[in-house]
């Protein structure tokens, strides 16, 4: 099982039966996190340690049933608990050349092991394209799946665009979503009413 808190991003998986209860590892990425786990919920966890694990290095053992003690007392504080997790880096993943209008984009922001996703507008010229336009516009909301992400690129289909920039990993979406095998510098890309 995955669980996302403020303090850190975790995977809980069954190691061992025993007679005191069933016995799991808690996988972290960092030592800090697990020892901020250890401190402020779950001071049963007990030999932390770095492991094989490349994703999550950092692992501990503790019984399930103080586990779910630890993930009761989580849930107490969950009003806190979205602030600090949402507070990630924007990553650039598409920049269309709109010419003299400026470029649209698409950034997105890691949650975990799924992205959210928005458009931003890069205005050269801001007389063409209002700022309180944007500002109210649909499309520069954050969405959540990659369907309402390609929906969105989707109603931006009449300007004639072409691809500065793609992210290594979402050229594969991309590519599929607009039938393309590759960009070049001179073919461009059609979206829309933007």
């Amino acid at each position: 099982m995955w669980i996302e808190t403020d303090i850190g991003t975790f995977e809980i998986v069954e190691y061992a039966l025993h007679r005191a209860g069933v016995l799991l590892i808690i996988r972290g990425e960092t030592r800090a996190a697990l020892e901020k786990l250890h401190d402020r919920y779950l001071p049963e966890l007990e030999d932390i340690d770095d492991s094989s694990d490349e994703d999550l290095p950092f692992n501990g053992q503790a019984y399930a049933e103080d586990v779910a003690k630890a993930m009761a007392a989580m849930t107490r504080s969950l009003s806190t608990y979205q602030p600090s997790v949402m507070q990630s880096e924007e990553e650039l993943l598409l920049d269309l050349d709109a010419g003299q209008r400026g470029s649209l984009r698409l950034v997105g922001k890691r949650r975990s092991m799924e992205w959210q996703y928005r458009l931003q507008w890069s205005q050269q010229d801001k007389a063409k394209s209002p700022v309180d336009w944007l500002a109210t516009d649909p499309r520069y909301r954050w969405v959540y799946s990659w369907q309402e992400t390609l929906g969105l690129l989707e109603a931006c289909d009449g300007l004639r665009m072409r691809p500065v920039f793609v992210h290594v990993d979402f050229w594969p979406s991309l590519q599929q979503a607009w039938g393309r095998s590759q960009p070049s510098e001179r073919s461009p890309v059609l979206l829309a009413r933007c």
